[in-house]
């Protein structure tokens, strides 16, 4: 047996690991209850390129387009699901907001980052991330989408230069992966994923002190999402 990973250093690194927990019938069934009462958009690109989002209201709704469904908030419909999904280690009352994720097949996400650290849990399907091994700025105040095309993007006035080095992550059933707040991210599903982000309060670090069964993605040169 291989010795227990070293705790995280301070600040919020990007790390993976797994959680088999959530591959289970409650955690089926909590996360099915809370998406037929949370609302739901589709995120999608139009013919340009851009970034786009459909608001379909109040549970799963065919959508009239082809495209990422998100569903926001399930943890107002079930107060215990961030417990459920949440790596062992994670204080669960530290996590504010659960989103879900259904993409189909050959779907992904521009290089972006947000304004909150998340864990992002794997619940069907796989899902391929790259992650930069730092964040962009300490303390994002919004969420920025990449210009990947000019390699470049801004933040409240701010040019901010792509990394050419990302790091790379092939998310499966059960597995985990942690992207601090401010750190660039992109996605692509080849055959189609679920997943669930749990996100911390706007501005807050989490406690990452209990959460040792962890490892680094390994590095790369950045792919255009």
């Amino acid at each position: 047996m291989s010795a227990p990973a070293a705790p995280l250093p301070a600040g919020v690194p990007v790390a993976m690991g797994r959680n088999p927990a959530v591959l289970t019938a409650p955690a089926d069934e909590m996360v099915l209850r809370a998406l037929a009462g949370s609302p739901g958009k589709l995120v999608y690109r139009d013919a340009q390129g851009h970034h786009c989002e459909q608001h379909l209201g109040i549970g799963l709704r065919p959508a009239g387009r082809r495209g990422t469904y998100c569903f926001m908030n399930l943890e107002a419909v079930v107060p215990e699901l961030p417990a459920r999904l949440a790596p062992a280690g994670i204080e669960a009352r530290a996590i504010d907001r659960v989103n879900l994720y259904i993409s189909p097949p050959g779907a992904g996400t521009p290089l972006h980052f947000d304004a909150r650290t998340v864990i992002v849990v794997q619940l069907s399907g796989r899902k391929l991330w790259q992650v930069a091994g730092e964040p962009a700025l300490a303390d994002p105040r919004r969420n920025v989408v990449a210009d990947e095309a000019a390699g470049a993007a801004e933040h409240e006035g701010q040019p901010l230069v792509l990394p050419e080095e990302m790091r790379f992550a092939q998310l499966e059933p059960g597995d985990w992966l942690l992207v601090p707040a401010g750190t660039w991210h992109g996605t692509y599903s080849a055959a189609g994923s679920v997943s669930a982000t749990l996100a911390f309060g706007e501005g807050t670090r989490p406690d990452l002190a209990r959460l040792t069964d962890h490892r680094p993605p390994p590095r790369g040169q950045r792919l255009i999402c």
